[in-house]
């Protein structure tokens, strides 16, 4: 399957929440994501043939340092690789931009999404306790240094 990987618009919000929703047991409302478009520093992977949205990331840069506040891929795109070039997509540009590090926050039991993070260079740095709600959960924080 082939996709690109482009900045989000206002027109993607629909089958981003479909995904969200898809994913999480307390999705992010469309308040949240339109905010998120509008800043400008979302993306989305586009599956080329049927131009689906299969996946997004968002996050915020403030001066050297970036945030991902949010990554999904639609679970039926999961396993070929979508997050990692997102992420790395994403994180390429910002180091054009003088982003020198990255940081997140990931459920402690997501191993699939640990071990992608670990895999791109993330170190866990920290621990949240019950960040999560929904179950409650601890969180890592990950952090990427370049």
């Amino acid at each position: 399957m082939e996709f690109e990987i482009v900045k989000t618009k206002q027109e993607h919000l629909v089958e981003i929440l479909k995904i969200e929703e898809e994913l999480f047991p307390e999705p992010w409302t469309a308040e949240f994501f339109a905010y998120e478009i509008e800043q400008g520093d979302s993306l989305v992977a586009k599956e080329l043939l049927t131009g689906e949205i299969i996946g997004y990331v968002c996050g915020w840069a403030v001066l050297d340092e970036y945030s991902i506040t949010n990554v999904g891929v639609g679970k039926r795109y999961q396993k070929q690789g979508i997050a990692k070039k997102m992420i790395t997509h994403l994180m390429q540009k910002k180091l054009t931009e003088k982003v020198v590090v990255f940081y997140l926050e990931v459920r402690e039991t997501n191993i699939p999404a640990i071990n992608l993070y670990r895999n791109i260079g993330f170190q866990t740095i920290a621990k949240r306790l019950k960040y999560y709600r929904n179950p409650v959960e601890d969180a890592l924080v990950m952090k990427y240094q370049s």
